[in-house]
């Protein structure tokens, strides 16, 4: 109770001399008395920076969320061998089917090697067995500007050959035709293919590779 009214007198004291400072002084020195801390000077409130007895410490920071590990990704579908045209061969062979602007790379034992989409002209070639006769790393096109690369080449014709590669680009180094566009006719002749199918097959094909253009 005794504490109660000592703290109660001071308080008071406090409010007293600070009116009394505040009436007597004017300008600069009311402004300057004024940022006095007058309960900090009758102890009624401690110095900033030092601890306060009986005061409650803030909350911990909460812990941040675990961080949940990404999914493996899902392995690639194995190649279906099934999907491979019937009536289009046997033996190691690149298989061209016209109507579905496909290909299938197929292995010695009839494994499927790969496939892919590609864009070729309609009804271009006929129907029919053929093989790699000729190859170009690089290769350019009768339009002036237009190159090409990974030319394989399977058909002779009475004009210019047709044969496998990648989508040609123009003299800026953009591509004729999107990769979305793969899987529709596009070509005047040859077979255009994504860059790295281009590289694949390039690798696969080589000289006397039987090329089969089934039905």
């Amino acid at each position: 109770m005794k504490s109660k009214s000592r703290l109660s007198i001071r308080f008071a004291t406090a409010i007293l001399l600070a009116g009394l400072f505040s009436s007597s002084m004017t300008g600069s020195a009311a402004a300057s008395i004024g940022s006095l801390d007058l309960l900090q000077l009758l102890g009624l409130r401690p110095p900033p920076g030092s601890p306060v007895s009986g005061s409650v410490p803030p909350p911990p920071a909460p812990a941040p969320a675990p961080v949940e590990a990404a999914a493996p990704a899902a392995p690639a579908p194995a190649l279906d061998a099934a999907s491979i045209p019937a009536n289009s061969g046997s033996g190691r062979r690149v298989v061209y089917s016209v109507s579905s602007q496909r290909v299938w790379l197929v292995n010695e034992d009839g494994s499927l090697h790969g496939t892919w989409l590609v864009s070729g002209r309609r009804g271009e070639p006929n129907p029919g067995n053929y093989s790699v006769f000729s190859r170009s790393r690089h290769a350019r096109a009768e339009a002036p500007g237009i190159t090409m690369e990974f030319m394989v080449r399977f058909v002779r014709t009475s004009g210019l050959p047709i044969g496998f590669h990648s989508i040609p680009v123009n003299r800026r180094g953009n591509q004729i035709q999107s990769i979305e566009e793969l899987g529709t006719f596009q070509s005047l002749g040859c077979v255009r293919q994504r860059y790295e199918d281009a590289a694949t097959m390039w690798e696969f094909a080589q000289i006397g590779t039987p090329v089969i253009v089934p039905n």
